[in-house]
């Protein structure tokens, strides 16, 4: 059982909201693109367009500090995509071709000029399938990672992923006992995903 010390409990009850961190120039905004409301957070400014795309159970602002770092020189503008963060949930559906088609909106939506952009997991593959559909829409991409949708039974059955899932929901109860507040800021993050029903009615 972890037993973190009282310094880093103490520590960890200094955590504000993460939207209290945000900038004052930091812009904040809502489009209606792709037929959804898509919120966004924008650092602003006369320079080159960098447009983040968050993984899956993430929401826009994850890249906070990435945003700090780079937009001196980049205008950064960070998206909740569908069913995450502030944008609209999934009743009209979620797979790879509407995240697609939700970032082509925003870009129109924003006037971005062929933007740069960098995705993380389901970000990555966001922008794997973009810049493949939508060429003259990107002027260059990174991704790190692949967040694959259509994941088989057998993958998800299998030894090693019920290890891993076993083992994260350990760490939950271990929050849940030693850092209660942690794990209600986390528990009202994952009610508000397109997550796992078994693992919310667990939590």
């Amino acid at each position: 059982m972890l037993n973190p010390p009282e310094n880093l409990q103490a520590i960890v009850k200094t955590y504000r909201p993460i939207e209290e961190l945000i900038p004052a120039h930091w812009a904040e905004g809502d489009i209606i693109a792709n037929n959804i409301r898509q919120h966004y957070y924008r650092t602003g400014g006369d320079k080159p367009p960098l447009l983040l795309l968050h993984g899956f159970n993430e929401y826009g602002l994850t890249w906070f500090r990435v945003a700090r770092e780079l937009e001196r020189d980049y205008d950064i503008i960070m998206l909740d995509a569908r069913g995450h963060g502030h944008s609209d949930g999934i009743n009209t559906g979620f797979s790879t071709h509407l995240l697609v088609e939700d970032v082509v909106g925003a870009i129109h939506a924003l006037k971005l000029d062929r933007p740069r952009i960098i995705g993380l997991s389901q970000g990555g593959t966001t922008v794997l399938h973009l810049a493949a559909i939508y060429p003259h829409l990107v002027h260059s991409f990174t991704f790190e990672g692949w967040g694959d949708e259509n994941q088989t039974a057998s993958f998800t059955n299998s030894e090693g992923y019920l290890a891993w899932y076993n083992s994260w929901l350990a760490w939950l109860e271990q929050l849940r006992t030693l850092m209660p507040l942690a794990y209600v800021n986390l528990l009202l993050f994952l009610s508000n995903q397109p997550g796992n029903p078994e693992t919310l009615h667990w939590l």
